[in-house]
Order: C-alpha cells, then structure tokens, then sequence
C-alpha cells in the first residue's frame, strides 16, 4: 500500500487522473484533491448505483426506542435495588400452624367485616408465646383473606403487602427502611409488571432488530470491500493507459528541458501506478469472476437493510405514545425520586411509597401486614405514626388501604391504638392448644396406646396452665413426655400430675427453670448454641455443623479450631468410629446444652 502525505503533488496527480477518467466514462467527477478520504464511498455508488446505508437516518426512531429499553431497565432497577432476600427470611422461619388450627380467625366477625371494609386498622394483641407470628403468617398467606377482602363489584388489583419484624435479626429486619423497601416491592408489582408486559416485548423485537442491522451492515462492508478492489483495478487499469498516452505524446516532441521533465514525471506517475496496481490486483484477484454474484448479493443486502429501517421506524411510530402516557408519567416520577441524590435513603422511600398510595392509574386493593411491632428498633411512637398515616391518601388516590398487625399489649400501643378494632389472641387459642397438644401426643413414639390414654387425661391440665401460650404448652409437652418415657404405666398419671405443677406458669421462669439444670462445665456452650440459632439466618446446617461450630465457640486460635474440627471428625487417633455414631454425639451433646429441650430433627 502506497500512503501519500496531505497535500502531495504526486496524490494530486493521480487524483486528477482519476478525476478525469471517471467523468470521461462515468459522467461523474471523482472528488477535489482535498475530499480523497471519501473517495471509496463516492467510488463505488457511482459505479454500483447504491448509497451506503446512514445510520443517522435512524437516529430519532432508535432514540425512542433505546429511551424505552433504558426505562424499563430503570423499572426494574427499583426493585432490584430495594429488594434483599432478609426481607422475606423472617417469615420462611415461622413455623406453620398445627392441623386444623387457626382458621377459626375468618369466621370472627370481628375480623371477617374488617377484611370486608375498604380500609381501616386491626391490631391483634397477644402475650409472648401465644402464637402472633404464626397466626399473622397463616393469615397472610391464606386464599381466605384475599377471598374475603376482594371487591367483587369493582375491578380492582388485589395486593398483600407484609413486614415481620425480627428484633434479633439484621437492621433491615427491625427498620423502618426494611418496612419500606418490603412496601414499595410489593406495592409497585403490579404497576412493574403492567408496564413491563405491555412493552417489554416491543423492546425484544427492536432488540432483534438491531441485530439482524448490525449482521446486513457487516455483510455490506464485506461485499463493499471486495467489490471496491474489483472497481479499483478497473479504475487504475485505465489511468494506466491514459499515462502511457500521455507519455507516448510526450516522447514524440521535441527534446527540450521542459518536455524531459514532463516525461520524467509521467513515469514517476507510471511507476507508482503500477506499485498500486500490484496490491491491487493481488486483492482482487479472487473477486474478479464472482463480480455479478457480488453486484447482486450487495444489492440484496442493501434492500434488507432498508426494509429492517421501516421496521424499526414502525415499531418506534407504535411505541412512541408510551412517553406520554400516565402510567409512564407516574413510574418515570419513582425512578426520579429514587435517583434524587439530595435526600436520605429513607426520605426517598417514604416519597415513593407516598407516590404509591396516592396514585390515580388503577384500583388497587390494599391489604397490609406487620407482624411483631414491638420488635421495631426505634421509638414505637414513630412506627405507630407511620401504621396511621398509611391510612391517609390524596383525594384523587384509586388506592384502598387496610392494615392489620400483631404486637404484645405494649401500654403505648394501648394509647395509640385502642379505638380500632382488635382481639387479645390468647383469648381465642383454647381449643388451637387442645388440638396441638393431642396431635403431639399422637405423634409421639415413646409410649403406646394405654399411656396415651393415660396422658390425655392430664391436657385440660395443660390447657388451663398455659393461659393460651402456645409456647409454654410446647415446652410443657417436651417435659411430659421425658417424664411419661421412663414412668411405669401403674404410676403414669400421678407422675405427669406432679411434675405439671412443678413447672412454672411464667414464660421467662420456665427458661430460668430449664437453664438452670444445665450444668455449669456446658453453660458456655448453651450459651453458644443459643446466640448461634438466633443470629443464623441461612440455609440450613446439619447437627454436625451446629455441634462443631459450637465446640469451636470457645477456641482462641485457627490452629486450635482445627485441632477440635479434626477430632470431632475423626482425623486423630480419637476415632470416632462412624458418621453415624458421629451424629449421635452430637445431638446427645446438644440436647445436653439444650437443657433436654430439643432433639435437633435432621436440622436437614
């Protein structure tokens, strides 16, 4: 390849050569001497009767759609950004009720009229232990409360939105910011998905569209390139002979000094022709016979890539009303509010979350739950405020709202609360206690027909003790049973009896009362094993991994952790002979720790 510097005399020769051979043949001048950088283009759409595809003819029609593609990422991107998987952890930790218990609380009409109301407050009151969070998650997971709660007669969205407070959990667990970001997820669903169904699809085709473009324009370019060899060649064929004439008439004249130099030049001319053509040729050399093939298929291409243009100038015509529409007005007002860098995080939310209420886009049916109350981390002032002024929506606002939550009958909720509807749940747990303690009992493998018998005649016992704390009769139940496993059958009933009343009736006693007989070497470890259940908020662990991660609790070094992991798994001359006998170590020795109250099930 010969490269001519900007301004060279021998470029501005062959140019004019050119130049003049091409308005000889073509009709059409090559370019001035200072345009050569566009002389391929103007080359070959002289000569092949096309023009190269201008992207920027598109320019306006891929704006629309690019804005498109970019919003609804931006749409995404909120709920992306605002979601953790600790938002929904506590509530997959809640164990689901007994058979056949707490259904009872949608045929209270106390609560069934609620659920009925277009909005309003519910608190459900309840001692520690009496099952609040299991109730509140069956009642928000229930096909029930959406059954009673939808408006037949409008066409309304249904939505449940939760947030299950986790005071030993992390801080968007027990934060205000945690209840908004859980809100604004759920709340914003059905306007995201509305939206994203609507034109997502009109994003993929143009998506498509774009590729097959970028596939013809490369295509263009192959055929482009190989063609303008094959047009070059012919080009430079011809200046070739033109200077050979030219050199010839030179030749024929007079041998004066300025004729000398003429030939001179011609053949200078002539030489770097002919270099040219030489590279020239080279390349066109396996283009020469498929030139009509070429010709053709570039045509082809050209026409592809203009009906692709019309398609996605179509599609852009068809897409373009979404910039103005309320939908979009109101989702584009949220991505705003949570890009505005001049507010904190939770002013942003608390805007959104507003903006979500008082929308006027569609009817939308509210139904909100908070679950332990009393477990938010800050001033229970404030998060009442907040559950009252959920309540309070713009006139224009197609949002109807109802807010249920459960807490412990804290004196302040009293005072914020009391003129709303509610139950104390421990009024209404009898017969729920009565059926758990039965299925328990029919569950357990340590006695056989006669003792059950036997046990059933201590459970009203039971049910009167535990004052409707479902917890206090779950432990009760561990105690009876240890009892009833090594109680002849004769003596059975005298013993449960005795060693019912010896249990406290106080919750906090009885794990005063169960610590206490832990013995003082395995205290620490209780006390491992304890902080270790409550902080871990993962997938599941197996007893062995519990049992090691508590043996290692106390370990001051790796060097020392290791020396105990290696032990325990049979990596010293201490063998333990089996996994399985491994395993049994474990849970002898964490129900140790335990003070005999659980018996960890697989931990699976």
């Amino acid at each position: 390849m010969v490269k001519f510097s900007q301004g060279d005399e021998d470029l501005e020769t062959i140019i004019f050569s050119l130049n003049d051979i091409l308005k000889e043949r073509l009709g059409q001048p090559l370019l001035a001497p200072n345009d050569a950088s566009q002389s391929q283009q103007t080359l070959l759409g002289a000569n092949l009767d096309y023009q190269s595809t201008d992207e920027g003819v598109l320019t306006e029609d891929e704006k629309v759609l690019k804005d498109l593609g970019s919003f609804l990422l931006s749409i995404q991107g909120i709920h992306d950004e605002l979601y953790s998987p600790e938002l929904d952890s506590r509530i997959n930790q809640i164990e689901d009720p007994s058979q056949n218990t707490f259904n009872w609380i949608f045929s209270l009409p106390l609560f069934s009229q609620w659920l009925r109301k277009k909005s309003g407050l519910f608190w459900i009151s309840g001692k520690p232990g009496s099952g609040k969070s299991t109730l509140m998650k069956h009642v928000f997971q229930s096909q029930s409360t959406k059954d009673l709660s939808h408006k037949w007669e409008t066409s309304s969205i249904d939505i449940k939105a939760g947030f299950f407070f986790h005071y030993r959990g992390t801080a968007i667990q027990k934060s205000l910011e945690g209840v908004l970001r859980s809100l604004i997820i759920h709340i914003l669903k059905p306007h995201r998905i509305a939206f994203q169904k609507k034109y997502q699809g009109t994003w993929e085709i143009f998506q498509s569209f774009i590729q097959r473009y970028r596939t013809l324009e490369g295509q263009r370019a192959s055929f482009e390139y190989e063609l303008d060899a094959i047009v070059e060649e012919k080009v430079l064929m011809g200046s070739e002979r033109d200077l050979k004439e030219k050199l010839q008439r030179a030749m024929n004249n007079s041998k004066s000094e300025a004729n000398e130099q003429m030939v001179g030049d011609i053949k200078q001319q002539l030489s770097l022709l002919h270099r040219r053509m030489e590279e020239v040729s080279k390349r066109s050399l396996d283009f020469r016979e498929r030139e009509p093939e070429l010709q053709q298929k570039l045509k082809q291409v050209r026409a592809d890539i203009a009906a692709v243009s019309r398609s996605i100038s179509s599609l852009a015509e068809k897409a373009r009303p979404y910039q103005t529409q309320p939908e979009t007005r109101f989702l584009r007002s949220l991505v705003n509010e949570l890009q505005n860098d001049s507010n904190s995080q939770v002013d942003k939310l608390e805007q959104i979350l507003r903006l979500l209420l008082d929308q006027d886009i569609m009817n939308i049916n509210l139904v909100l739950f908070f679950d332990a109350l009393d477990e938010f981390d800050g001033h229970i002032e404030n998060i009442s405020d907040f559950l009252t002024n959920l309540l309070e929506r713009s006139t224009t606002s197609k949002t109807q709202i109802k807010v249920c939550f459960s807490s412990r009958p804290q004196e302040s909720l009293n005072d914020h609360f009391t003129k709303y509807p509610g139950f104390r749940l421990q009024d209404y747990t009898t017969e729920d206690i009565e059926q758990y303690a039965k299925i328990s009992l029919a569950r357990s493998e340590i006695m056989n027909f006669s003792q059950r018998e036997e046990f059933m005649k201590i459970i009203p016992s039971i049910i009167a003790r535990a004052n409707g704390v479902f917890l206090w009769v779950r432990l009760a139940m561990k105690e009876l049973f240890d009892t009833a496993g090594g109680s002849p059958e004769a003596e059975l009933f005298g013993r449960l009896k005795k060693k019912l009343q010896e249990l406290p009736d106080d919750l906090l006693k009885f794990y005063k009362h169960i610590i206490e007989r832990i013995s003082g070497a395995n205290r620490r470890y209780t006390f491992a094993l304890l902080e270790l259940l409550a902080r871990h908020a993962g997938l599941s662990v197996s007893v062995t991994d519990i049992w090691g991660a508590v043996l290692t609790s106390g370990c001051t070094t790796f060097e020392e952790s290791l020396e105990v992991l290696q032990k325990i798994s049979g990596n010293t001359g201490q063998k333990i002979a089996t996994d399985s006998d491994r395993d049994q170590r474990a849970i002898s020795d964490i129900s140790a720790w335990a003070g005999g109250t659980r018996r960890n099930k697989g931990a699976e």
